[in-house]
């Protein structure tokens, strides 16, 4: 209404609109406000200007309240978090590029605009999905390194847990950061710098462990703490991109005993 009276007020001062310039501008109005009523007949007479910002606004008042309307939208009929959740596990199956519009509406269930309305493009529901799955899946996983006290024992579990994962029935999915850190790495800074976040969670953790290990007696007292947490970190990716050639679970245990033994 006010973008349609300054439309309407801008004729010549001392004039009420009339005529064909005045239809003219009239439709131009009416257009930009999505209205389909024609211009009133009105005589050019001369009144002072604040009157025909006044009758202006008066016939785009009745304009308006007969032809327009504005179409609410309709609520949302899905859980966000639940539909979130189904893109990690397509994207951790798929990869990013592996994944497509096609394969994202087929699998969650959406049509393509309310894919944009709540999630926006491809790229941002991945790292809606990223950041997902290291708040969830990568959280769950770091319990036992966060929990109070835990030290080597803890981290001996953690990397139990990771072979038994990343050997199970089925399709390897190795990690996701690992996977993405592979695939998008060097070509995407906003993937990267989440990634980046999720592999500084895991070192922490470590970290913690390893010196708690330490400081009870279950490690030497010369280990570095900084550097072999990094080694840790190194280690558990590299498991997840040894499981993808195929390697067994013996291997993979072999491998993790390995660098237990250089602990100490």
């Amino acid at each position: 209404m006010i973008a349609g009276l300054s439309l309407l007020s801008s004729f010549p001062p001392g004039h009420a609109p009339g005529g064909r310039p005045y239809r003219r501008r009239w439709l131009d109005c009416t257009r930009k406000l999505g209205v389909a009523t024609p211009a009133p007949s009105l005589k050019r007479i001369n009144v002072p200007e604040p009157q025909v910002a006044v009758r202006a606004a008066r016939v785009l008042d009745r304009s308006v309240n007969t032809g327009y309307c504005i179409a609410m939208p309709r609520p949302k009929s899905f859980d966000q978090d639940t539909v979130l959740d189904q893109a990690v596990q397509l994207f951790w199956e798929r990869g990013y590029e592996g994944t497509s519009l096609a394969d994202l509406e087929a699998h969650l269930g959406l049509g393509r605009q309310s894919l944009y309305n709540t999630f926006g493009d491809k790229q941002t529901l991945f790292l809606k999905a990223l950041e997902r799955y290291r708040s969830h899946v990568g959280d769950q996983r770091l319990a036992e390194l966060n929990a109070p006290g835990a030290g080597l024992d803890a981290i001996r579990a953690f990397f139990r847990a990771s072979v038994e994962s990343l050997t199970a029935p089925g399709k390897r999915r190795a990690c996701l950061v690992a996977n993405t850190i592979l695939e998008r790495g060097s070509q995407d800074p906003d993937a990267l710098l989440r990634c980046n976040r999720a592999r500084s969670g895991l070192e922490r953790a470590f970290r913690r462990a390893l010196a708690q290990a330490k400081a009870s007696g279950e490690l030497p007292q010369s280990l570095d703490v900084e550097a072999t947490a990094t080694l840790l970190v190194i280690q558990t990716y590299g498991l997840g991109v040894l499981s993808k050639t195929g390697a067994s679970a013996d291997e993979l245990e072999a491998a993790v005993e390995a660098l237990f033994a250089r602990l100490g």
